[in-house]
C-alpha cells in the first residue's frame, strides 16, 4: 500500500511539473497578456480591446466569461466554452495554451473568479503584463465585502508579482476609475507593479462625435484607449476600430413587445450600474417624447444575492413605478418587503413575458439574467 502511495505521489508530482512547464513555456511565447477584472464592464472592455488590437494588426485571442462563456480565436471565430463541471479557474490556463498554439500576440482574458483567493491563483497562472480593474461597485458583497474599500481589497488580489520563469517584465495595473486608488497603490508598491489610470480629458476625447462611441460607457472607453496606448496603438486607430467590437448575446437591448417595449437590463447585475441604466432609459424615452407611456419594472431575483436584493427593493419603492412584475427565487418574500418598505402600486407574479401587459407601455427588466430572463432573451435571439 505504501509503495502504491509513493508511486501515485510521484506520478501526480510529475504531471503537475509537466503541466506547469507547458503553461510557462506557452506564456513566454505570448508578447502581451491582458487580464480584465472589476465589477462592471469587464466583457465590454474585453470586446472593445479585441476589436482595437485586431484593427491594429495584432494576432488577438480573447475570452469572456459569465452566463455565456466563449473565446474568439486569432481567426476571429467565436467559440462557446462547454463546461461539464461548472467554472474552474484552470480554464484560463487552457486559454493560454490554446492562444500560444495559434501564435497569438495579444491575449485578453476576463477574470472568471469572484473569490479573492481564486482571483490571486488565476492571476498567478496567467501572469498578465497588464491587469485592468474597470471599477469598484457594490456587487458580490457576500464574497467581496460590504463596502467599496473592502471590495477594492478583494479585487487587488488579482495584482500579482512577475513570475521569473515566464520572464514577464514591467507589469502594470490600469484603473478604469480612481475611487479606491489608495488601496490599489498600496498593493502595487508592495509588488513593484506600475500603477496608471485611464485618460480623463473630455476636451481631448469627445465620444459624442461618433454614433458608435456614444453607445459605450465613457469609463470603459477611456480604459480601452489607455490599454491601447500601453500596446503602442495610436488613439486614432483605437477609436476607429472600437465600432467593430463584438457583443455578448445577452447584452442590454430594447425589444419591441406588442404595442410596447422591454428594456432588457438583466445582465447589468450591480446596483449602481442599474441606476445608471434606468436613468438612461428614462432619457431615451424623453428624447422620443414617450414619457407618458405606462412604466413598469420586471425584477428577476436570484436567491444568493440578499444584500443586493434589499437595495433593489428599497430603490423600487422610492421610484414608485405603476407596476412591478416579480419572478425568480423569492417572489413572495420580495412582495412582502416591497409592502413593508411602503410600495403601494401593483405587484404581479409572472412565469413568462407573455404574462406582462405591454399594451402602450414600457417595462424595464432588471435584477439578474439567470433562469427566466436568460431563457426568454435567448428565445428572442433565435
Amino acid at each position: 500500500m505504501n509503495g502504491l502511495m509513493v508511486v501515485s505521489t510521484l506520478l501526480l508530482g510529475g504531471y503537475l511539473f509537466v503541466d506547469t512547464y507547458k503553461l510557462n513555456k506557452a506564456r513566454r511565447s505570448i508578447p502581451h497578456v491582458i487580464h480584465v477584472n472589476g465589477i462592471r464592464g469587464k466583457s465590454s472592455v474585453v470586446w472593445m480591446l479585441d476589436a482595437v488590437c485586431r484593427g491594429a494588426g495584432y494576432k488577438t485571442f480573447s475570452k469572456v466569461t459569465g452566463t455565456n462563456p466563449e473565446y474568439r480565436d486569432v481567426n476571429g471565430q467565436r467559440i462557446p466554452i462547454r463546461r461539464l463541471r461548472g467554472a474552474r479557474i484552470h480554464e484560463q490556463n487552457q486559454m493560454i495554451l490554446r492562444a500560444a498554439k495559434q501564435n497569438a500576440e495579444v491575449v485578453i482574458l476576463e477574470c472568471m473568479a469572484v473569490n479573492p483567493i481564486y482571483q490571486r491563483k488565476s492571476s498567478e497562472f496567467i501572469d498578465a503584463d497588464l491587469t485592468i480593474i474597470t471599477n469598484v461597485k457594490l456587487d458580490h458583497t457576500e464574497a467581496l465585502g460590504l463596502n467599496r474599500q473592502e471590495i477594492a481589497v478583494s479585487l487587488s488580489e488579482s495584482i500579482v508579482k512577475a513570475k521569473k520563469r515566464t520572464k514577464t517584465k514591467d507589469k502594470k495595473l490600469l484603473l478604469g476609475e480612481s475611487s479606491q486608488r489608495d488601496v490599489f497603490k498600496k498593493k502595487c508598491d508592495l509588488l513593484k507593479v506600475e500603477l496608471s489610470e485611464s485618460f480623463d480629458d473630455p476636451k481631448e476625447i469627445d465620444f459624442n462625435d461618433s454614433p458608435y462611441l456614444r453607445r459605450e460607457h465613457p469609463e470603459n472607453l477611456r480604459t480601452v484607449l489607455s490599454a491601447a496606448a500601453h500596446l503602442g496603438i495610436s488613439l486614432e486607430t483605437a477609436m476607429q476600430n472600437i465600432q467593430y467590437r463584438e457583443r455578448d448575446a445577452l447584452s442590454t437591448q430594447k425589444i419591441a413587445m406588442g404595442n410596447g417595449y422591454l428594456y432588457a437590463g438583466y445582465t447589468i447585475n450591480d446596483f449602481d450600474s442599474t441606476l445608471h441604466y434606468y436613468e438612461a432609459v428614462m432619457e431615451d424615452l424623453k428624447l422620443q417624447a414617450k414619457e407618458d407611456l405606462k412604466l413598469a419594472v420586471h425584477f428577476n431575483d436570484r436567491v444568493d444575492r440578499p444584500y443586493r436584493k434589499k437595495l433593489f427593493l428599497k430603490w423600487l419603492t422610492i421610484k414608485n413605478v405603476e407596476s412591478i412584475y416579480l419572478s425568480g427565487a423569492s417572489k413572495h418574500a420580495n412582495r412582502s418587503s416591497l409592502r413593508k418598505f411602503g410600495y403601494e402600486g401593483d405587484i404581479i407574479f409572472i412565469n413568462g413575458l407573455g404574462e406582462i401587459n405591454f399594451d402602450q407601455g414600457v417595462v424595464i427588466g432588471i435584477g439578474n439574467i439567470k433562469g427566466l430572463s436568460e431563457e426568454l432573451l435567448e428565445a428572442d435571439h433565435a
